[in-house]
């Protein structure tokens, strides 16, 4: 719809008129024609400055999706000389399928852009704006997702090179383990309610899988050359691993809890079953929290 006859017409009168021809809601047309309004109506130059404006937007996003692909063109070459071991080949696909995605969300308001500038000689207002707005909202997320894929990838190409850094990071996820495992013993000691014990039981299963995945990115990283120290992490995830066996012992001491709860834990047991390190943890983290909500809901000593 050409609404060139209103460019220059008193705002209210567009906003009518648009409204009108296209059957919208009045709020929706002024907020979608606001940006064109120069001294109460409706400008050309107000429409190509929004354009000018979404397009500069846009040319942001389109730098840093660059970068983003030169971040990972340096990675894949890093990678060259990296051993190919799942905890790599894992960070490699998902920082590829990130590119892949990012790439194609420019390409999409790339195409929005084009559309915009060959329909902004006789423009249809309500959709011109529609779309340059929704083109801005988009192009912002862009850049904000490049500039993080860019970051993570160049941590990665870091870490790849560094094996005190991936020694030391290795480390400190061993030591969060620690510290919950500690908080997990301490919640069983006395005589804890039923609730709680199914809570130690969710987390329990959950921290068998994180200390099998971190014993695997350890024998990935004894692929690395050099290596780092790693002698002193495989004692602590022996240790680990004794510690979760004795609080399994307790909990199995304890087991009538088992028959209250014994949907929940049954239902966390089955999503882990068949998860294999390296794990998607964003994934387990969320599935765990919604279990133990559920477990949470019937304690009363909280």
């Amino acid at each position: 719809m050409d609404d060139s006859d209103l460019v220059g017409e008193p705002v209210e009168y567009v906003t009518e008129r648009v409204a009108d021809r296209g059957d919208h809601d009045l709020d929706d047309v002024r907020a979608a024609i606001d940006p064109f309004v120069e001294d109460g109506r409706v400008t050309r130059e107000g429409i190509d400055a929004t354009v000018s404006d979404t397009a500069k937007i846009i040319s942001t996003a389109e730098s840093r999706v660059e970068y983003a692909e030169g971040a990972a063109e340096t990675m894949r070459e890093t990678l060259a000389d990296a051993p190919t071991v799942p905890t790599v080949e894992t960070r490699r696909v998902s920082f590829e399928e990130r590119l892949d995605a990012v790439c194609d969300r420019r390409d999409a308001v790339q195409a929005t852009l084009a559309s915009v500038v060959e329909q902004s000689d006789s423009p249809p207002l309500f959709e011109l704006g529609v779309d340059l707005r929704s083109a801005s909202t988009h192009a912002q997320g862009i850049v904000q997702t490049a500039d993080d894929l860019q970051n993570d990838i160049e941590q990665f190409e870091s870490w790849l090179t560094d094996p005190d850094r991936r020694t030391r990071e290795l480390g400190e996820d061993v030591g969060l383990v620690v510290d919950s495992v500690e908080e997990l013993e301490a919640a069983t000691e006395e005589t804890p309610e039923p609730a709680t014990l199914a809570d130690v039981h969710l987390q329990t299963d959950v921290f068998e899988l994180l200390v099998a995945d971190v014993r695997a990115e350890l024998d990935d990283l004894a692929a690395f050359e050099p290596t780092g120290d790693l002698d002193s992490l495989r004692e602590e995830v022996d240790a680990l691993d004794d510690r979760l066996a004795a609080l399994r012992a307790r909990l199995d001491d304890a087991s009538p809890y088992r028959e209250r709860f014994d949907d929940v834990l049954g239902s966390l047991a089955e999503s882990l079953a068949d998860r294999e390190p390296p794990v998607e943890w964003g994934a387990i983290q969320e599935t765990l929290s919604d279990h133990r909500e559920q477990v949470r809901a019937t304690r009363t000593d909280i």
